[in-house]
């Protein structure tokens, strides 16, 4: 795995009541990593140490390239993967469309 870049970014939705465990990046500090893996690994990877956001632009979604839509619904995914324990569908669609408004 090659890295691309990094950077840091702050994460300021507010994402409450995540099941123990699971990173929870509400107001916390994420480094953005972009790299270079394999295409069979997930797009991205919420690290809680070092807090960090890994971004593999070598899955399909991201076709070699830095795309931000495609790192916003990447995102939006895992947030919504992340918070679906014990949450009906409609409260995700509703937090997801939240976190992409206030971006």
């Amino acid at each position: 795995m090659r890295c691309v870049s990094t950077a840091s970014a702050r994460a300021d939705a507010s994402l409450s009541a995540t099941p123990r465990g699971t990173p929870n990046p509400a107001r916390k500090h994420y480094a953005l990593r972009l790299v270079e893996g394999r295409p069979t690994r997930p797009p991205l990877i919420v690290k809680n140490r070092p807090r960090e956001l890994v971004f593999n632009l070598g899955h399909g979604i991201f076709g070699g390239r830095i795309r931000e839509v495609a790192l916003e619904m990447v995102m939006a995914l895992e947030v919504a993967y992340l918070l679906g324990g014990g949450r009906t569908g409609e409260d995700l669609y509703d937090r997801v469309l939240e976190l992409l408004t206030e971006s």
